[in-house]
């Protein structure tokens, strides 16, 4: 399922998206040698395999991933996130085993923290973190193989900072949203 885009740009996640490569632009090579670790550590993983169809969650702007290798060697590879950057977009053009596809990488806790927020406004109820976090990710497809890039710490992070924002949660309560994703 996509995620409306009003409801991204409300939640702050178009914000947050550019903000993460300005950040990766600014520290001027301070990341890369955590990049080419986890770059490192899923070729390793995936050595000797060849996926037919390898997911990869919150794909971003595909700075820790080895999308060239990883095209090499997979039938088809299958670029979950809630928003692409249209650079990463015209990146992957000369790839044909590779589709980025739009949709809630959080199994629908996006959708239902920003309704949370909607029935707080309009009948002052708070809905407890279980009830936000309790949809799970569906794939069209079985993929043989799922790779998770920073979706929990980045995209739980993300919600809660926005159920705080508009909902007199304590923290201790939006704390159980990262471990409930």
């Amino acid at each position: 399922m996509e995620v409306p885009r009003r409801i991204l740009r409300k939640m702050g996640y178009k914000a947050d998206s550019q903000g993460i490569i300005d950040r990766y632009i600014n520290v001027n090579g301070a990341w890369e040698s955590h990049l080419q670790h986890t770059r490192e550590f899923i070729l390793k993983t995936l050595a000797g395999k060849q996926p037919i169809n390898l997911a990869v969650l919150g794909s971003g702007w595909l700075l820790d991933l080895p999308i060239e290798e990883l095209a090499g060697m997979a039938g088809h590879i299958w670029l979950y996130d809630l928003v692409h950057p249209p650079q990463v977009l015209h990146r992957l053009k000369k790839y044909s085993n590779v589709t980025p596809v739009h949709a809630d990488i959080t199994g629908g806790a996006i959708i239902n923290a920003y309704q949370a927020v909607q029935k707080y406004k309009k009948y002052k109820v708070k809905l407890p973190p279980e009830m936000i976090c309790k949809a799970s990710m569906q794939f069209p497809f079985e993929p043989d193989c799922i790779i998770s890039l920073n979706i929990y710490s980045q995209i739980g992070q993300l919600i809660t900072d926005y159920l705080l924002e508009k909902i007199p949660y304590e923290t201790g309560e939006t704390d159980r949203i990262v471990f409930l994703l």
